[in-house]
């Protein structure tokens, strides 16, 4: 239950803030820990499902309950284009009068 609340919160934030959002959960047993004695998941990113990304949101998805690495190319510039230009002008409408949240900082992390 807590893998699947955890990727459709993912692919949720992705949408609404039209950006990639990555997903790294821990996949071990903690008895030791009553808030999270087993934990499952599968590592991924996701992207908006808009025009240039992936269709269905999905970048990279590791296996279920594995160690590993996952990898995604990530273009800054779909975001852009997307916040500018996409189907759903979600991000860019929050700036108009009466829009619900403050715009999010774009953060170069190839810096």
């Amino acid at each position: 239950m807590g893998a699947s609340r955890v990727a459709i919160g993912a692919a949720a934030r992705a949408l609404e803030n039209q950006c990639y959002v990555a997903t790294l959960p821990t996949s071990c047993r903690a008895p030791w820990s009553v808030a999270v004695d087993v934990n499952r998941g599968a590592a991924r990113v996701v992207c908006p499902p808009d025009v240039g990304f992936a269709e269905t949101g999905l970048l990279a998805v590791g296996e279920m309950d594995a160690a590993q690495w996952v990898f995604a190319d990530l273009d800054p510039d779909l975001v852009e284009r997307a916040r500018t230009d996409g189907d759903v002008l979600i991000f860019s409408d929050r700036a108009r009068p009466g829009g619900t949240a403050p715009q999010a900082e774009l953060i170069d992390l190839t810096a």
